[in-house]
């Protein structure tokens, strides 16, 4: 875990962040144990990517072991289709209980399925607050269309959280470092080997915006094979 300060009023740190976890194991829930502690006043950010749940997008919520309030920011669907389409969600929480290292922070479904992958990292400096409300988008066949946020303001934390229906970790080359370079993807896998239909994988990039304006996200998967669906979020938190 590295941390790097990008502004004087935030410190932001990089993967693997608080931990990760992968499941191919049809359920409900999966759970994170931390590799970090969580401090009082940390912003905690959770992405999850998912299989579908056939013509109901599921609905993502979370929690942790020392009892922190999250609540879900963005999330949206690739389609309507269980198993070969996936769905993503990013939660958040401004820690008011320290969590130690070995904690659990444990994303529920709204119904079981059988491919997720779940993500958590750190933030200092930063509210559970968003500039403006998240701006989703997805594609029932390959990658996601691009996503853009208006609105946003100098200082503010811009995340994109993509779900691809996928094993291969995706580029995000051409996300234009407008107003601040955006992070390198950090993604994770519900399986590396069995075949794309059957696997999803969660991805983020970030960024602290050094000025006002748009900022725009567009993930591209890699590897062999087009991914069967894909599904992006884009939240901007406030200083």
């Amino acid at each position: 875990m590295t941390s790097v300060g990008i502004m004087a009023s935030a410190m932001v740190t990089t993967g693997p962040g608080l931990g990760e976890a992968a499941s191919m194991t049809s359920s409900a829930t999966i759970t994170i144990t931390t590799i970090a502690p969580i401090a009082i006043g940390d912003l905690v950010i959770v992405y999850v990517a998912s299989d579908n749940l056939g013509t109901t997008t599921p609905t993502f919520t979370c929690a942790d072991s020392g009892g922190n309030s999250y609540t879900t920011r963005g999330q949206t669907s690739g389609g309507s289709t269980a198993g070969t389409q996936c769905a993503v969600g990013l939660m958040a929480s401004k820690a008011t209980v320290a969590v130690a290292t070995g904690g659990t922070i444990t994303v529920t479904l709204s119904g079981a399925v059988t491919a997720k992958a779940v993500y958590a990292e750190k933030f200092t400096g930063f509210q559970n607050v968003l500039r403006v409300a998240a701006v989703v988008g997805s594609s029932s066949v390959g990658d996601p269309v691009q996503v853009t946020s208006t609105s946003v303001s100098a200082g503010d934390l811009a995340i994109g959280a993509c779900a691809i229906e996928t094993r291969f970790v995706p580029a995000a080359a051409t996300s234009p470092n407008t107003n601040g370079t955006w992070s390198s993807v950090y993604a994770v896998a519900s399986d590396t080997t069995a075949a794309n239909s059957t696997c999803v994988s969660i991805n983020r990039q970030y960024k602290v915006t050094t000025g006002a304006g748009t900022q725009q996200i567009i993930f591209s998967s890699s590897g062999s094979g087009t991914p069967d669906s894909s599904a992006l979020a884009i939240c901007v938190f406030t200083p």
